[in-house]
């Protein structure tokens, strides 16, 4: 159940698709947006696992309970194996990410289409610009097209609305992400351009850290909650091959 939960938890909760929209190299990359899918199918097999558990124990079927421990021993194997690859490339993961981050950015950012508004809601709600800096998007086709034709460096736009920051009293979790109040768009795009120096108009921070800091509670109690899964598969197994046995002796 626990599986099904936090799949369901990914596909709804923005704080998680999200990200997941900005993560993607490509608009009709579907990898990583796999992942609440995956997490679905693996809780219906193991909630389906755990019925068949349930009538092998009921029909004292040795045959379907040694079938049981056996699918059960080949997820857990598969657990590990995940696992320790997580931990083995976390290095890899975080780097592939934040070049997917700077792509999503360099070739399909528009401020209205899905890759844009998710971008947005991101920038909005954890106050960030860009992957690792609001220079990020000067190197972008979008940054190009807003600015066709316009060589005053001045009035350029460097950065969306949704990098500058928001106007005092004004709650991120409640922002219109799309069209958020700010504090000061022509201030805020001069900050960006390096025009002005320590100012409080523009985002400073990167996206990457700010989600990073934020994925990696959410890896904690995926991690936790995964250990806790797992005790109770090891139970589950001991618990299989006592009963097997048991049965054995009695046809014995």
């Amino acid at each position: 159940m626990g599986c099904v939960a936090i799949g369901l938890w990914m596909l709804i909760d923005k704080k998680i698709s999200q990200p997941l929209q900005i993560f993607k190299r490509k608009p009709d990359d579907r990898h990583l947006l796999a992942a609440p899918a995956v997490l679905l199918t693996a809780g219906i097999i193991i909630i389906g696992m755990g019925v068949l558990a349930m009538f092998g124990y009921m029909r004292n079927s040795r045959k379907l309970l040694t079938l049981y421990g056996g699918l059960l021993f080949i997820v857990m194997l598969f657990e590990l194996v995940v696992g320790f690859m997580a931990v083995h490339f976390e290095d890899e993961i975080h780097l592939y990410v934040k070049k997917g981050m700077k792509i999503s950015i360099r070739e399909y950012y528009e401020y209205e289409n899905n890759v844009g508004k998710a971008w947005n809601w991101v920038q909005v709600r954890y106050k960030c610009c860009g992957a690792d800096f609001s220079s990020d998007y000067q190197n972008s086709k979008w940054f190009v097209r807003v600015n066709k034709g316009n060589n005053i460096n001045q009035n350029k736009q460097y950065v969306p609305r949704t990098c500058c920051s928001l106007a005092q009293n004004e709650d991120p979790r409640k922002a219109d992400t799309q069209n958020p109040n700010i504090i000061n768009f022509r201030r805020c795009q001069d900050e960006a351009f390096g025009q002005q120096q320590g100012g409080a108009s523009l985002n400073n921070n990167g996206c990457f850290a700010q989600l990073l800091n934020r994925m990696e509670r959410i890896i904690t109690a995926l991690m936790t909650l995964g250990l806790i899964v797992g005790l109770c598969q090891v139970f589950g197994l001991l618990s299989v091959y006592v009963v097997v046995k048991q049965l054995n002796s009695k046809k014995a």
